[in-house]
């Protein structure tokens, strides 16, 4: 097994382990019968057990953001050059694709395919919460948002976060969006909401 495939497995493992606590914890209590007598005391240890599963699962969020900055870390160390420069992008209308190309070797090179029109959305969303007057976004912001219409919409349904990061990578080798100074794995806009619509109209015009 290689390095890379052994650093995936890795990753994958520490997902499972997350899913699997989470999981223990909500039907711990599951099934148990308690004395009438206990039931005020069971109820603080049960509310207590719930308190432990939404922390477990409020830093499962954070392991989402983190995951994918220790696989741009990885990546960037085999070419010693930021994974957003090894970012492109290509706009296929005769096949109503977009196309995100990721060198990771000199060699290899990752794509990942969407329609157009989902691409022209994730890029929307992103922008309008800025409008609306978030200052910060992070990828699992916009997964959250968009989730079920990437997994309709793409073939993206197993990792929907995966897609929404090549596109923030798009936005970044263009230095529409950049990395938050306050908030870890957050994103600030680093161009007006009419230029970005003005860039995505001049970009998915083109056909190459």
């Amino acid at each position: 097994m290689s390095e890379k495939e052994l650093f995936e497995v890795e990753i994958e493992t520490i997902n499972k382990c997350f899913e699997q606590l989470v999981d223990t914890f909500n039907n711990f209590f599951q099934g148990v019968e308690i004395d009438e007598t206990h039931t005020e005391s069971f109820k603080e240890v049960q509310d207590q057990m719930k308190q432990f599963a939404d922390d477990i699962s409020t830093v499962q969020k954070q392991w989402v953001d983190y995951q994918l900055y220790l696989i741009d870390t990885a990546n960037s160390m085999i070419l010693d050059v930021p994974i957003v420069n090894r970012t492109h992008l290509m706009v296929d209308h005769q096949e109503g694709i977009v196309r995100i190309l990721t060198e990771y070797k000199i060699d290899a090179t990752i794509t990942d395919i969407l329609p157009i029109h989902l691409f022209r959305d994730i890029i929307l969303c992103t922008v309008e919460q800025f409008a609306s007057g978030r200052r910060n976004i992070k990828v699992s912001d916009i997964t959250k948002l968009m989730e079920d219409e990437i997994k309709s919409r793409s073939g993206y349904d197993e990792a929907p976060r995966v897609l929404v990061y090549r596109v923030f990578n798009v936005l970044k080798h263009h230095d529409i969006l950049i990395p938050s100074s306050t908030v870890r794995f957050g994103h600030n806009l680093n161009k007006s909401v009419a230029e970005v619509k003005e860039w995505l109209d001049h970009v998915l015009s083109q056909n190459r």
